[in-house]
């Protein structure tokens, strides 16, 4: 609003001091204070044309950091709005891909579970190539008498050389780490 009034009053008030000037006369020029309403007149016109100014720049100013900050804020929103959305499709694509093969290894662990040729042929069973396996039993249970705990046990299994008619020979080892009160087991 202030604005708008500074501007016509800039605009206005040049024509008003021109029409001024044009109807008086000579015995009103002739007047000792004449010159100084016109000078004065000048100085505040000058002073209003300053001020319009002074104020049109600030009110630029203003109007430009506010389109600044509202054109951040929308391209903010909205970069974040794309980058949401390309993430989402992004790891929408990557869950149903996993959930495609968990679907396919489900099915063929269904199918290998059926198949007993492949469980027989494999080289745990047959002992073409054996696997060195080493148990450790877990430490003693509560319910063994106190004054005797149960020892660790523990064996290996490992190939072993063949014999003269081509039989493969698996080497099993057992170990205990302490005194086994068993006989039985043993022997």
């Amino acid at each position: 609003m202030l604005g708008i009034l500074l501007q016509l009053v800039v605009v206005v008030l040049p024509t008003v001091l021109a029409i001024l000037m044009e109807i008086a006369t000579p015995e009103m020029r002739q007047y000792r204070h004449w010159r100084k309403f016109v000078m004065a007149f000048g100085f505040i016109l000058s002073a209003l044309v300053l001020f319009q100014i002074l104020y049109s720049n600030k009110m630029a100013r203003i109007g430009r950091e506010n389109a600044i900050k509202e054109t951040s804020k929308q391209v903010a929103a909205e970069t974040s709005k794309e980058v949401t959305k390309s993430v989402a499709n992004v790891y929408a694509r990557i869950v149903s891909e996993q959930q495609k093969q968990i679907q396919e290894l489900q099915s063929q662990i269904a199918a290998q579970g059926k198949k007993v040729d492949v469980i027989s042929s494999s080289n745990i069973v047959t002992g073409k190539k054996p696997v060195k396996v080493e148990v450790m039993n877990p430490p003693s249970a509560p319910e063994a008498p106190a004054s005797h705990p149960l020892p660790n046990l523990s064996w290996t299994q490992e190939p072993g050389p063949k014999t003269k008619d081509g039989k493969a020979i698996t080497i099993v080892t057992f170990r205990v780490d302490d005194f086994l009160p068993f006989p039985a087991f043993l022997v």
